[in-house]
């Protein structure tokens, strides 16, 4: 697992600073969980729709072998968004734990 060390310049203590990050890391930890379940049910409601997984539709929707229409747009959004917080979410996770 890698450390990093982040320094700011600040009037404020250490300890002061400290908590108040980790504080704000928590904070956004819960809100990119929020997110991604969020979005983990706009993929699930899309998938029931049109009876395909979100990972079908991806590779579909990449190779253009599906039509115009407005929900595969979002649907691709939905994706993207979905792994984007995801990924956040891990991230603050590994962080936050430690």
């Amino acid at each position: 697992m890698e450390s990093v060390n982040l320094k700011f310049k600040t009037k404020y203590p250490q300890n002061m600073v400290a908590k108040t990050v980790k504080d704000a890391m928590e904070r956004e930890l819960r809100v990119s969980k929020i997110m991604t379940k969020g979005y983990k049910k706009k993929l699930k409601e899309l998938e029931s729709k049109y009876d395909k997984s979100s990972k079908e539709f991806d590779s579909e929707f990449e190779k253009g072998k599906l039509g115009d229409k407005q929900d595969y747009f979002e649907w691709y959004a939905y994706i993207q968004y979905h792994k984007d917080w995801e990924q956040r979410y891990k991230i603050l996770q590994g962080a936050v734990s430690d």
